[in-house]
Parts: structure tokens; sequence; C-alpha cells
């Protein structure tokens, strides 16, 4: 687009030709589309990108949960990590407050730091784990009933273990899904811009070796 159509472009202007439709449609395209606006756009998103990361962890989850489409699959990632986390400590033997306070000095992300902390304060304040939950803006709501559940049954870990399986499947299902439903979308797009820019540089080709006959 940069270097083949432009010279089509002065070769027929010098014969004193009209270029055909397709590569004209192309060339209205570049002079607006250029590689500085391109680069532009990208360094901006880039600049966006660390600009969010430099956020304390609380808010870029915020952020992401107010993108649509997006943020029902953040809060059931973040639903699934946190009991992915706490069902195998449980397990493993631990208390309630001695799981969330493993999670608050070790865990990877910042996030669960600070929301293990969170729940300690909430907890020590009186409230059961079951309100905080509930409360909680980040999680699913069905985690406070299957907690609630497991509590009664005192089998709090395993329940919070099956949901944790239960969680990674919907998302692993929903992700297929989506996959399945934008990559077809993708080739055709690309097909498409393959199939324009070889029709955009042929034609004049045609159009010269015809004006040549």
């Amino acid at each position: 687009m940069e270097g083949i159509l432009p010279q089509f472009q002065q070769f027929f202007e010098a014969m004193d030709h009209e270029l055909p439709a397709v590569t004209k449609s192309m060339l209205f395209f570049i002079d607006w589309f250029r590689l500085p606006l391109f680069l532009s756009v990208l360094i901006c998103g880039i600049m966006i990108v660390l600009w969010i990361r430099r956020k304390p962890a609380a808010e870029q989850v915020d952020f992401m949960m107010k993108i649509p489409l997006v943020h029902k699959y953040v809060r059931q990632l973040i639903s699934y990590y946190f009991t992915a986390q706490l069902a195998p400590m449980l397990q493993g033997g631990l208390s309630l407050q001695q799981a969330l306070y493993t999670m608050k000095e070790e865990s990877m992300l910042a996030f669960f730091r600070m929301e293990a902390g969170n729940f300690i304060e909430k907890l020590e304040a009186g409230d059961s784990f079951t309100e905080v939950l509930h409360s909680s803006p980040y999680f699913i709501s069905q985690i406070a009933a299957v907690w609630s559940f497991g509590e009664s049954r005192g089998a709090a870990a395993q329940e919070l273990d099956s949901f944790s399986a239960y969680l990674f499947q919907q998302m692993y299902d929903h992700t297929n899904k989506a996959i399945r439903l934008v990559q077809p979308l993708v080739f055709c797009l690309i097909g498409a811009i393959v199939i324009v820019l070889f029709v955009s540089m042929m034609m004049p080709v045609f159009s010269i070796i015809d004006s040549f006959a």
C-alpha cells in the first residue's frame, strides 16, 4: 500500500488513464490510514496499558469490570482463582483465618493479598464469611451460597474445591465457544483483505496489458 499502489497511480496519471475502482478505493484508504497514524494509535494503546498497570490492584480490577462483555468473565475468573487457592489450604487442615492470613502474605497476585486482608478485617469485626463473600462485588453470587452450604455440612473445603473445578470447566467451555464463533470471522476478514489487496494490484496490470493490446 505504501510502495506499489502509489507507483501505479503515478504511472496511470502519466498515461492519462483512469485506475480501476478497486485500486482507487485502496488508494483512498491509504490517504487516511498511514503508518505514522498506526504507530500513534499503537503507542497510545501501550501508554494506556502501562498507566492502568501502575494503578492499585483493586482499581485495575474495577476498570476491567466496567468493560462490557468482559466483566462477567473477570468476576468468574476471580472467583475461580480465589476458590482454587483457598480450598487446598482448608483441606490441608488450616482454619479459615489461617488460610486467609497465608493468602494475604504469600499469594502471587496483589489483588488477592489485598482482598484477603479485607476479609480478615471483616471477620474480626464479627461478620460471617458468607456475608463477607456476598457483599464483595468481585465474586459471583453463587460462591457465598456454596460456602454456606458446605459450612452447614461441615465440608466447606470439599464444596469449594468442587465449585472451583466447576468454574474452571465453565470458563473453558465459554472460551471455546467464543473461539469457535470468532475464529471463522477472523479468517474471513483476513481472506477478504488479502483478496482485495491482490485484486487492487492486479487490476492495474491487466488494464495496462489491455491498453497495449
